[in-house]
């Protein structure tokens, strides 16, 4: 009895290994969240050098108009005439707020999502010349009020997309993956993890709230039980944290520590944690001497131990894995041979 029971477990531990070897390398990606999709040269020429193929482009947002007493787009990508037409595959992605969501009704549940379709393939046509366009992605932290209703959306997403051969896909958050029995699993083809935004942002006390390794070991948990395949989206972008009297006011994105080399208006108390001497602009925001700043990015090294950590919880490698986000303040900080690191280790 014992050997039989030896035997079933190296059999099914067999298995489990080979699910993982036997699958495909990850492919690259990234997101593109600007208000503006104007690739520099600089940037395109990053993507080459990263091989990446494919461009989760966020389109426009939806949120709630009181004024008009319905779900509108908001924030909507403007594309200038002189972008050339996109020989990389693009994923329409859209972000949707709870409020918006909780307002609708059925009908206008799915109304919305006729309208957005109508609006993004209009967009696509008009503005991107016709893109290669395997998925669409939507991007919602939904709560428990909102989920019937995005729920819906899905579906009704999900039917017309299928008419053109498409497939759909949501990102997914750590505790929706931990706890999705409660939650929920979205009605899609698959899930984008979206491994960053951790920690307590407003909290002083907080080290590091885009990736900390701490706090996501918490949530590894149900993966091998979670319905939907599951890809990954890494964080590349850093920023500073202004506190004031020991409150966030502010978010100053892509901020560094060369920005902050003159010692008139700023002190530096260690590698992350700066303080204003005496009132300045920065970035076009005002800050008053005592503000302090708290710089945030994710070192290559952290990336690579976040990679380690994965591979050892995702029950196969992801499809792809998807770098957040191309800007010119994130692009510049890392070499290919570390991010290239990154898809080795999760492929074993």
């Amino acid at each position: 009895m014992k050997a039989t029971r030896f035997f079933l477990l190296l059999l099914a531990g067999s298995a489990i290994w080979g699910c993982r070897t036997d699958a495909p390398p990850p492919s690259s990606a990234v997101y593109h969240w600007e208000s503006t999709f104007a690739p520099t040269p600089e940037e395109q020429q990053w993507l080459d050098d990263q091989h990446i193929n494919r461009i989760y482009l966020r389109l426009f947002d939806i949120d709630w108009d009181e004024s008009l007493q319905e779900a509108v787009p908001v924030g909507v990508l403007q594309v200038p005439d002189s972008v050339a037409t996109q020989t990389r595959e693009i994923v329409p992605t859209f972000f949707l707020t709870n409020r918006s969501l909780e307002h609708l009704t059925t009908v206008q549940t799915d109304t919305l999502a006729m309208r957005l379709l109508r609006k993004a393939r209009l967009k696509l046509r008009t503005q991107l010349g016709n893109p290669i366009v395997p998925e669409w992605q939507f991007d919602c932290d939904w709560t428990e009020n909102a989920r019937d209703r995005y729920f819906q959306f899905l579906e009704t997403m999900n039917r017309e997309l299928k008419k053109e051969g498409l497939s759909i896909s949501v990102t997914i958050r750590l505790h929706q993956v931990k706890y999705y029995r409660r939650t929920g699993v979205p009605p899609v083809d698959r899930g984008m993890l979206m491994f960053y935004n951790m920690g307590e942002l407003a909290d002083p006390q907080t080290a590091n709230s885009i990736l900390d390794l701490h706090t996501a070991s918490a949530y590894y948990f149900n993966f091998d039980t979670y319905p939907l395949p599951l890809d990954l989206a890494l964080p590349l972008f850093r920023w500073g944290v202004v506190l004031r009297d020991g409150k966030m006011v502010r978010l100053l994105n892509g901020l560094s520590t060369p920005d902050l080399q003159d010692t008139s208006r700023f002190a530096f108390r260690d590698t992350t944690h700066v303080e204003v001497r005496k009132s300045t602009y920065l970035d076009g925001y005002f800050l008053y001497s005592g503000d302090e700043i708290r710089l945030e990015w994710v070192s290559a090294g952290l990336l690579q131990s976040a990679a380690r950590d994965l591979a050892r919880v995702l029950p196969r490698p992801p499809k792809w894995v998807s770098f957040y986000h191309l800007a010119p303040e994130t692009i510049k900080h890392y070499s290919h041979e570390e991010l290239e690191t990154i898809f080795r280790l999760l492929e074993n």
